[in-house]
């Protein structure tokens, strides 16, 4: 009895009209029907990408809008040049010897 729960909880979500009473019946679905639910199942596939495609374009933009308020932007340039000069006559970082890469 519990796959034919989880069936119906299923048509609810999807907004399929199927009867309790189908359901328990021992009717299965003609070709026609067969293939209108092959065509649902396609569109609903075709939703879903779409709307991970989306989902993906605003969690990059977020990402962006992120960077864009990040504390190293608001620094000025003649202060970032600095710091950056800075480093290089130093060598520090990985690799780095007497300014040389």
């Amino acid at each position: 009895m519990q796959g034919f729960t989880e069936l119906i909880e299923i048509c609810k979500i999807t907004s399929l009209p199927i009867p309790l009473s189908l359901v328990r019946s021992s009717y299965f679905p003609n070709e026609t029907e067969l293939s209108a639910i092959e065509n649902h199942v396609i569109e609903s596939k075709q939703a879903i990408s779409f709307l991970e495609e989306k989902l993906s374009y605003i969690r990059k933009f977020s990402a962006f809008r992120h960077s864009l308020t990040a504390p190293i932007r608001k620094l000025p340039n003649d202060v970032l040049s600095k710091i950056f000069l800075r480093v290089c006559e130093r060598g520090v970082g990985i690799g780095m010897r007497n300014g040389q890469i």
